[in-house]
């Protein structure tokens, strides 16, 4: 039989003398997070041997602790529609909320400038229950890295997250989390209060 032209140029398990088995997919991440979704292949060559998990390509889908998608859409959606029952802080606009997503609970510190527009450097994910007690921390007037701290001791806090984001809407808000918003809180303290912590 003549060979094509082009099946020099095609992935080796798919050339002629080849036999493609099974295609599939598996997701994968690396040591520092990043996450893809690798194509393998397994096949038998001309000679008649089983080559099994063939990468054929990687496609990078993003980060562990970068939202993305439906996660981001819905934890933005929380974020954004508070509701005035659930506000701690206020000063010309809610400083301090929390809010609700799929019975998980979150606690929002925003610094605002016009109504509707705000500026969220931290968001915690607290143990359910926890609502008083962070309530009781606000209402000592304690500062909100005392705040931080206090929940971290008493093993309220389960997770962080950084929203970066300077205007209600903006599509390109991103939302960090875990270590990625360590990373971006540390950065704001050291900036504004020279302190430090990690969880």
């Amino acid at each position: 039989m003549r060979r094509r032209f082009f099946d020099h140029y095609q992935p080796l398990p798919y050339r002629e003398q080849n036999k493609v088995v099974r295609e599939y997919t598996e997701n994968f991440e690396d040591t520092v997070g990043n996450q893809a979704i690798i194509r393998y292949c397994d096949y038998i060559n001309a000679k008649g041997s089983l080559t099994e998990k063939y990468a054929l390509n990687v496609k990078w889908v993003g980060h562990k602790d970068i939202l993305r998608g439906k996660e981001k859409k819905t934890f933005l959606k929380g974020y954004y529609n508070y509701t005035e029952d659930f506000v701690v802080d206020w000063y010309d606009g809610p400083l301090s909320y929390f809010f609700y997503i799929e019975g998980e609970i979150y606690f929002a510190r925003c610094w605002d400038f016009e109504q509707g527009e705000y500026e969220s450097f931290i968001v915690t994910k607290i143990k359910k229950g926890a609502e008083r007690y962070v309530e009781h921390l606000v209402e000592e007037s304690k500062s909100f890295e005392e705040r931080e701290m206090a929940l971290i001791q008493e093993g309220l806090m389960l997770d962080m997250y950084a929203v970066k984001d300077y205007f209600k809407g903006r599509k390109d808000t991103e939302v960090l989390r875990g270590e990625k918003a360590i990373k971006e809180y540390n950065k704001l303290i050291k900036k504004y209060c020279n302190y430090e912590y990690s969880l």
